[in-house]
């Protein structure tokens, strides 16, 4: 018996005393080779199969797995394999009451959790465990409730926004968004730990937490902390047209609460505000005669998130209903704030035209269902004719090609006069 380095499938099925001898008494190397063995003739069997072909032993295999996890975890070994195993058991189908219960028992799933919060830990590894973890996930809501009280919530978390694998990041996402399903008291720390994550350096880290706080929103009855507004804004200095869409989408959803409209407004009113200040500190060229386009270069985040914030601007008032309570009460907003003169100062930019074609649909759209600030501003600023020009103006991109720069610094200069009396 000590001589059997290997085992076949058909071995396992007709003795499974065999195996656990051989692992009992073999080295790494052989529970290494038993390991793969197992995992190349099981991976994707249901739990019947699996313990029909262990004649009824899958438990006692389990155990030894979560045993040589629970003695390696914290080492500098590999334990992908072990995972793997782990996961063979754990994702088997029709095994919820016998191998996640057993996993659970013995403490895999804290086992688990250390690892993918673990910064020693590697990609692989956590990849690994996150994904043992999602299938305990789907084994019931009682796995849901123990992982909540384990402090799976802030694991996964510091995970998302921490992890630099994409692959991992995703699952780590569904994790946070399956915890609260039919598990409604963790609602309220699932969502706190989505708007942690939306500070994270990682953008991708963000980028799904926006996406899983519109859903969660939509679910909660109470209105969040306006301070979510910041760290959404900075995600509009991205080029990426799904992540605005995502952003949108939130904002869209935030905007049913009263409480929210001011923040929001307001924070994409001043996200139009290029300041001088902000600009020329972005780069210190190395010589005078790259000092322009450098700059300019460097401070496209900037800009973009300029054009972004005048088109989101636009995309609330798209579809503007006057009878609307939702509709009418942003309009209110928009009136008492300085829109006319942030709108203008988008337009006059001439260093990023996307910037001056977002600032003129909005004008266009806001001056269309009466906005009487923007009305009044681009009249003192710019004269009626003007008025007329972009209301009957049916390419408002050649428009902006137009410009002068005299009349971009005009129309400019409504905000600088703010900036200059302390108005804003």
């Amino acid at each position: 018996m000590a001589s059997v380095a290997k085992i076949n499938p058909a071995q396992v099925r007709k003795a499974s005393g065999g195996f656990f001898g051989t692992w009992d008494r073999g080295n790494r190397s052989v529970r290494h080779g038993l390991l793969r063995e197992f995992i190349a003739a099981h991976a994707g069997k249901s739990a019947p199969q699996l313990e029909r072909e262990l004649n009824m032993s899958g438990c006692l295999l389990l155990s030894r797995i979560v045993a040589w996890l629970q003695v390696l975890r914290g080492s500098k070994d590999s334990l992908l394999l072990l995972l793997d195993g782990l996961a063979v058991f754990l994702g088997a189908p029709g095994g919820s009451e016998t191998f996640v219960n057993e996993a659970f028992q013995m403490g895999a799933l804290q086992s688990l959790l250390e690892i993918v919060r673990s910064p020693k830990a590697k990609d692989a590894d956590r990849f690994a465990a996150i994904k043992c973890l999602r299938h305990c996930i789907s084994a019931g809501l009682k796995y849901q409730i123990q992982l909540c009280q384990m402090h799976a919530i802030s694991a996964v978390g510091e995970c998302l926004a921490n992890c630099s694998q994409v692959e991992t990041q995703s699952v780590a996402r569904d994790i946070l968004e399956l915890l609260p399903v039919r598990n409604e008291a963790y609602l309220h720390q699932v969502y706190a730990a989505f708007v942690q994550i939306l500070r994270a350096q990682s953008f991708q880290a963000r980028y799904y937490s926006a996406m899983a706080l519109t859903n969660l929103q939509r679910q909660m009855s109470e209105a969040p902390s306006p301070s979510i507004v910041e760290p959404l804004l900075s995600m509009l200095e991205c080029g990426s047209v799904h992540v605005h869409n995502e952003v949108f989408n939130l904002f869209d959803v935030l905007l049913e609460h009263a409480v929210m409209r001011q923040p929001v407004v307001i924070g994409l009113l001043r996200s139009m505000h290029l300041k001088p200040a902000e600009v020329d500190n972005i780069l210190a060229p190395a010589s005078e005669f790259s000092a322009k386009h450098s700059k300019v270069e460097a401070s496209l985040p900037l800009r973009i998130k300029q054009a972004t914030s005048a088109n989101f601007i636009y995309r609330i008032f798209e579809n503007y209903d006057a009878t609307n309570e939702r509709d009418q009460a942003v309009l209110g907003i928009v009136e008492e704030e300085y829109t006319g003169e942030y709108l203008l100062h988008a337009f006059g930019n001439l260093d990023f035209h996307d910037s001056r074609k977002q600032a003129a649909t909005a004008v266009k759209k806001l001056l269309s269902i009466g906005c009487m600030q923007v009305q009044d501003v681009v009249h003192n600023v710019l004269g009626e004719d003007y008025i007329d020009t972009i209301m009957t103006c049916s390419d408002l991109d050649e428009l902006c090609h137009g410009i002068k720069p005299v009349q971009a610094e005009t129309m400019k200069s409504a905000l600088v006069l703010l900036v200059y009396n302390g108005k804003v």
